[in-house]
């Protein structure tokens, strides 16, 4: 009997040692979780802060002394998606601006390219939806790696789902994301609005389109409008963007 008890109370405090270690851990795993997000915060805050100089490549420091083993290779996947994401939208940002995209709607412009049957902007439409389809197919590409990358990286199984998900929840959440949603709406409307002008008579009046059809003015003004609510949109959504960085920086 008392060997019986002996081996109970081995069993019992091997079992409570085990308990007590898991419970060690798990306390380690959230103290290490609260730092991990603060990091992200503080050098997503930095990623963002540079793309915003597209002339520049990004440069930020993954490592950090706070993260320890898993912790530190989930912020350094983590980051170097951003920046990847920045990079890419960087890009396309700047073929968008060598295209003089910023441009397509002027009066003046359009009214000189229509004596030459509209050349130039036809090959601004055809070169930026381009640039759009291509901008989409690296992020899609991107996602792929990434998703490839996580199951290789030697981290806990649990970790690894943490992360599909925060892939699946900043797909959603991030802000370029949502910005390159309202920017293809507008180059559909784009498209809509140079079939107007290259099809139908007009002329340039005080800056403004004068068409000779009341049905034709209608339309136009639609998607014009439509046009203008996209870029209000976008503009609203990147300086919301830009107050949230600015509370973390």
């Amino acid at each position: 009997m008392r060997k019986i008890i002996i081996i109970i109370a081995v069993i019992t405090l091997g079992v409570f040692g085990l308990l007590l270690y898991q419970y060690h851990e798990q306390k380690y795993e959230v103290a290490q979780f609260d730092v991990y997000q603060n990091v992200l915060n503080e050098k997503s805050a930095e990623i963002y802060e540079q793309a915003t100089d597209w002339s520049k490549p990004i440069s930020i420091q993954t490592e950090d002394d706070r993260l320890d083993t898993d912790f530190q290779i989930m912020a350094d996947f983590m980051l170097k998606m951003m920046v990847r994401n920045a990079e890419l939208r960087n890009a396309y940002l700047r073929e968008l601006k060598a295209e003089k995209w910023d441009k397509f709607l002027d009066i003046s412009r359009l009214e000189q390219d229509k004596k030459y049957d509209f050349i130039e902007t036809e090959t601004m439409l055809k070169q930026v939806g381009t640039m759009v389809e291509l901008y989409q197919n690296n992020l899609d590409q991107h996602k792929i790696e990434l998703k490839q990358q996580i199951k290789d990286l030697p981290i806990k199984a649990r970790f690894r789902r943490y992360l599909i998900e925060a892939l699946i929840k900043n797909d959603k959440a991030d802000p370029d994301h949502a910005l390159f949603e309202l920017e293809k709406k507008s180059y559909s409307k784009a498209q809509q609005i140079f079939k107007i002008l290259k099809e139908e008579e007009w002329q340039n009046k005080n800056n403004t389109f004068l068409f000779e059809s009341e049905k034709t003015v209608d339309n136009f003004n639609q998607l014009y409008a439509k046009m203008l609510d996209l870029d209000k949109q976008m503009k609203a959504l990147s300086k919301s963007t830009q107050k949230k960085l600015e509370q973390v920086l």
